[in-house]
């Protein structure tokens, strides 16, 4: 039995385990999305107003800044005070709303805030290898959250103090979020007019 395998067994909680394996999903699709990219591709726009593939990603990674270290804290926080709980994950009315509107699957448009929009880049290697650092550090959280309180809301939005999200929550909208973005720049790949390798 591989590493990864054991790992998957050893987390309990069902919410978890599949956060888990959403999270080698991104994965391979990241690899998948830089393979033979040009510089060209990576930096093409369908349109002056639009994300290119590089600024998608770097969107991700700007929201992984600002939420794993809060995340991170909820963790550590309850394993500090021992608030072990076996109970299912059962997100609150509004995270279920919210993150709703933000899975891959979801076809409802949502305007980012600045605090989380991408800044002016060139490409460079290292917007790849944030993305992946920041979901092998998802991977560990959903290890180390594990028989841990999950629905208890405990972690702010960097947006905003009215916002409020459990751990379980936390890691299911970080998850989602980053197989949205990763899906959007695939599709970008898809166009007709996307240049030729």
């Amino acid at each position: 039995m591989s590493q990864s395998s054991e790992t998957l067994t050893a987390i309990q909680n069902a919410h978890l385990k599949e956060m888990h394996e959403l999270c080698k999903r991104a994965t391979a699709e990241t690899h998948e999305l830089f393979s033979g990219k040009s510089e060209e591709q990576l930096q093409w726009k369908s349109a002056p107003a639009t994300w290119n593939i590089l600024e998608c990603i770097a969107h991700i990674n700007r929201a992984s800044e600002l939420y794993h270290p809060r995340i991170k804290q909820a963790i550590e926080t309850a394993r500090e005070k021992d608030l072990r709980n076996d109970a299912p994950f059962k997100p609150s009315w509004f995270g279920k709303m919210f993150i709703g509107m933000i899975v891959p699957e979801s076809k409802r448009r949502i305007k980012t805030t600045s605090i989380f929009k991408p800044k002016e880049i060139h490409y460079d290697s290292s917007v790849k290898d944030q993305l992946l650092a920041f979901v092998a550090e998802m991977k560990q959280f959903t290890q180390d959250a594990d028989g841990y309180e999950l629905n208890t809301r405990m972690i702010y939005s960097p947006a905003t103090r009215l916002i409020r999200f459990s751990i379980g929550e936390a890691i299911w909208l970080m998850t989602v979020h980053n197989l949205r973005h990763i899906q959007q720049a695939r599709n970008l790949s898809l166009l007709d007019d996307f240049p030729a390798a």
